[in-house]
């Protein structure tokens, strides 16, 4: 085996959802953690965990993750997680949560609920504790906690964090201005002239890694999402945890010029190829490949 293969982190660029994944795995597989991270949201106490899950979708959004434990009361308590190592919040993303939470107590999923932040700790300082979020948990703190446990994957997801801390440290969210009026030109683009798409709002900063505009807002089933993806070069039509080969299997032959089944992992998606936008780059010589987006958007919708 060579010394540059062994010489390599295991995981090449950790993003929020390996993060999440990893965090999936400790809450399934230790107790400990689990009473940890339920001490630092729900408030101490005895509890039953029922379950954690990833990517939890609905009309209003995601929930990067969902536990849900049974205090000692007998009351259901859903903590609502998200993950953030460095890009931007979405406008009104904490209130989202919070809207679903009460959803969730409305149908009777669950008695109570918690929202959590959980991102590194120079991520987490400029936010502080406001009324945003319940909790705050630092990717610190979770290292902490779990280099107390005798768990034997806590090492890797020790490591895991370390590195996600230290892109954010190295990297973080930088406002460009250059972005940030790209993309306001954009927004500006969709409301005037397509206003049916009904796009999710975008941040007014923006930095040089672009967002992936989401269209069709309380229009489409809780798991299934239309985004433009503009450096990819593409708008996708995405169908969450459904197989390449189902989603093939039902539209084939029945697509029209220009789309194509994709894999998305772990999803499938149509998708419709258009040119690729540069947001560091003035946005009027991009302004028909921006429509050409859109009315990629207002076609995949009528399929």
């Amino acid at each position: 085996m060579s010394a540059e293969l062994l010489s390599r982190r295991p995981i090449d660029g950790v993003t929020e959802r390996e993060i999440d994944l990893l965090l999936l795995l400790a809450l399934h597989a230790s107790p400990g953690f689990r009473a940890f991270l339920a001490a630092k949201t729900a408030g101490p106490g005895d509890f039953e965990f029922l379950g954690a899950w990833r990517g939890v979708y609905d009309n209003l959004g995601e929930c990067d993750l969902l536990v849900l434990i049974r205090d000692a009361k007998g009351r259901r308590v859903a903590i609502m997680v998200e993950d953030k190592i460095d890009a931007s919040f979405q406008p009104g993303q904490a209130n989202r949560y919070r809207q679903r939470g009460e959803r969730g107590r409305a149908l009777e999923r669950w008695d109570r609920f918690t929202t959590c932040l959980c991102t590194p700790k120079e991520y987490a300082e400029p936010i502080g504790k406001g009324d945003a979020w319940d909790a705050i948990l630092t990717y610190e703190e979770i290292e902490a906690s779990l280099a107390a446990q005798e768990d034997t994957f806590a090492p890797f997801v020790r490591g895991a964090l370390r590195q996600a801390a230290h892109k954010q440290r190295s990297g973080g969210f930088v406002v460009s201005h250059l972005a940030s009026a790209f993309w306001a030109q954009y927004r500006r683009l969709q409301r005037e002239e397509f206003p049916d798409l009904k796009m999710n709002a975008l941040s007014e900063a923006q930095s040089e890694n672009d967002p992936w505009p989401r269209f069709a807002a309380g229009m489409l089933p809780p798991r299934v999402k239309l985004e433009h993806k503009p450096w990819k070069g593409c708008v996708d039509l995405t169908f969450q945890d459904m197989k390449f080969e189902d989603l093939w299997s039902r539209l084939d032959g029945l697509l029209p010029r220009g789309f194509d089944v994709c894999r998305t992992a772990p999803s499938a998606a149509v998708r419709a190829a258009v040119p690729p936008l540069n947001a560091m780059e003035p946005f009027e010589p991009q302004l028909e490949a921006a429509r050409m987006a859109f009315r990629a958007a207002e076609a995949l919708l009528r399929l």
